[in-house]
């Protein structure tokens, strides 16, 4: 899979795990891309603390439809 193939599929896909990543960037009119992009780099620097925020926001957020 070439990198464009991968980029318009973490542009284009509305969720992942749970969502959470997509949701914030489609309320704040983000990329998608770059708002994983940053997940993943708070995973690397508060792995605890990004679980549970994630968690939290899967748990406690409106999910699109």
């Amino acid at each position: 899979m070439s990198m464009e193939q991968w980029q318009l599929r973490f542009k284009k896909s509305p969720q992942m795990i749970c969502g959470v990543a997509a949701e914030i960037a489609h309320r704040f009119s983000w990329s998608p891309l770059w708002t994983r992009v940053v997940w993943i780099g708070c995973c690397f620097a508060a792995p605890l603390l990004t679980a549970v925020a994630y968690l939290a926001l899967a748990q406690f957020m409106p999910q699109r439809r």
